[in-house]
């Protein structure tokens, strides 16, 4: 007990720093909502299909919901397209999931990053995919196949289901 009281003002200004750096860190880096080890993934669900994802971080910062995507590879002069269907993709499944719209997104490359709004737009265009998407595979016959790519058809989850890789097991 005479130890404590000894130190309770070195232990008073430890409190107070210790909250100043939280408040600090979360002021500069945003309070995490969902990231890397966040269990589940957000869920998009209709009739017709459900979308999983996992993007790569979500955080609270400033009053604004912004949605990360980390990339590898240098920057290109502006984003791939792919990669903003990817972000707009998070934005509707963070908003069914979580029943509240990101404001924006952020897909970080290794040496530069870009802004994506979360604009309408972008949304249509996704839900666009998907209607797309769901189009060209209700038949199966009319699904495209790349069976010249290696990697692709020798990986590919339906490989055994596949006359086109069974007529090639040449290639193992």
């Amino acid at each position: 007990m005479d130890i404590i009281e000894g130190h309770l003002k070195e232990l008073i200004i430890l409190g107070i720093w210790l909250i100043s750096m939280i408040i600090l860190y979360i002021a500069i880096f945003g309070q995490r909502i969902y990231g890397q080890f966040t269990k589940g993934s957000l869920k998009y669900e209709r009739e017709n299909c459900i979308i999983f994802g996992k993007p790569d971080r979500i955080v609270k910062k400033g009053g604004q919901t912004v949605i990360y995507e980390y990339k590898t590879r240098k920057a290109p002069p502006k984003p791939y397209g792919d990669h903003i269907m990817q972000i707009g993709t998070y934005f509707l499944l963070f908003e069914n999931t979580y029943r509240k719209r990101a404001d924006f997104g952020i897909i970080k490359y290794k040496d530069r990053e870009f802004r994506i709004e979360n604009s309408s737009g972008l949304r249509e265009q996704v839900l666009n995919k998907i209607d797309l998407f769901i189009k060209e595979t209700e038949d199966p016959e009319n699904i495209l196949r790349n069976h010249n790519n290696y990697g692709k058809c020798h990986n590919c989850q339906y490989k055994a289901l596949c006359a086109s890789f069974l007529g090639k097991r040449d290639i193992d």
